[in-house]
């Protein structure tokens, strides 16, 4: 039995739309009202092709929101009727893809993948240490922290600096801590040792 190729096609094969193609809408689908109001003041502006909410937001610490869940699909593709936009949503379980097709999602989205699964973050097997993780434990944060830099630095706002710090403070507080806690259980000593390596920060 033959390995079937990736079969790549251009987005112009199945959707005519004039370049850049903007996809725009809330983080997540709280209600139903947010959802079709939102959407309705996004179509109106007739330069958005596609209506994205986020359905299913996993969290690294359970019992946080973690989206409407199925009854969200609903919501989006009711948007979908009363405007005629695609709809999108982010999916990161096989359940999500079979929900979302079954509801008439147009495009998924596959989330990117993290040390600690957010969907099951005691499931986690790997810890990765290597690449741009041996220089930094949350490049993704640092990251952000460096793009706060330059935007206060293109507005040429000293009063924007002092916000920087508590940027850091609330990540460490309620990001980067609970992300640790999870991993030092997964991990134990592994984790401990590689947090005596490698700073949270640079």
């Amino acid at each position: 039995m033959s390995k079937k190729g990736l079969e790549l096609q251009p987005l112009s094969s199945w959707m005519k739309v004039n370049r850049p193609f903007i996809i725009s809408g809330p983080c997540s689908a709280e209600t139903e009202s947010q959802m079709v109001e939102t959407a309705k003041q996004i179509a109106a502006t007739g330069k958005v092709h596609a209506l994205r909410a986020g359905i299913w937001k996993p969290r690294t610490r359970p019992g946080q929101y973690e989206g409407a869940g199925d009854i969200g699909l609903q919501w989006l593709i009711r948007a979908k009727r009363e405007t005629g936009l695609p709809v999108t949503t982010e999916v990161a379980t096989a359940a999500h893809v079979e929900a979302a097709l079954k509801a008439g999602v147009d495009i998924l989205w596959v989330g990117a993948r993290t040390t600690v699964n957010p969907t099951k973050p005691g499931a986690t097997s790997f810890l990765v240490h290597s690449g741009i993780y041996s220089l930094t434990r949350n490049p993704m944060y640092l990251g952000f922290l460096l793009i706060l830099c330059g935007w206060a630095i293109l507005l040429r706002n000293a009063l924007v600096f002092p916000f920087l710090p508590m940027f850091i403070l609330y990540m460490n507080r309620f990001q980067i801590q609970p992300e640790e806690r999870a991993l030092t259980e997964s991990f134990g000593a592994m984790f401990t040792g590689y947090t005596a390596r490698v700073r949270r920060w640079i």
